[in-house]
C-alpha cells in the first residue's frame, strides 16, 4: 500500500464521526436551551420569592402570583432530566470519537502491519 492511498484512507470520513458530530451538536443545543430555561426560570424565580410570605400565601387562585409558582414547580419536572439527556448525547459523542479514533487506529495498524509480513516472507524473509 502507497502513501497516496494510506493518506486519502485516513482522510475519508466515516459515518461513526458524522454520527458523533451530531451527537455533540445536538447535546450542545439542548444544554443551551436548558440554560436559557434556566434563566428565564431564575428571573421568574426571583420575582415570586421577592413578594412578602404574606402576600404569597394570600394569593388568590388564578393570580399572577400562583401562575408564577405553579411554572416554578411544572418545568421542575422535566427541566432536570432534559439536562441529562443533553449531557448524554455530549459523552455518547465523545465516545463514539474515541471509538472511531482508536479503531481506526487499529485497523490501519493491523493492515500495514500484514501488508509488511506479507512483503517481508514474499521476499524470503529469514
Amino acid at each position: 500500500m502507497n502513501v497516496q492511498a494510506l493518506r486519502s484512507e485516513v482522510q475519508r470520513p466515516s459515518a461513526a464521526r458524522t454520527w458523533a458530530i451530531i451527537f455533540l451538536i445536538a447535546g450542545l443545543l439542548v444544554i443551551l436551551a436548558y440554560f436559557t430555561i434556566g434563566l428565564f426560570r431564575a428571573s421568574t424565580a426571583g420575582a415570586y420569592w421577592a413578594q412578602p410570605k404574606a402576600v404569597r400565601d394570600a394569593a388568590q387562585p388564578g393570580s399572577a402570583l400562583l401562575g408564577s409558582l405553579r411554572f416554578l414547580q411544572s418545568t421542575n419536572a422535566w427541566l432536570e432530566p432534559f439536562k441529562f439527556t443533553g449531557l448524554a448525547l455530549i459523552i455518547s459523542g465523545i465516545a463514539i470519537s474515541f471509538g472511531v479514533a482508536i479503531l481506526g487506529a487499529l485497523r490501519q495498524r493491523l493492515r500495514i502491519t500484514g501488508e509488511a509480513l506479507q512483503e517481508f516472507m514474499g521476499k524470503g524473509g529469514t
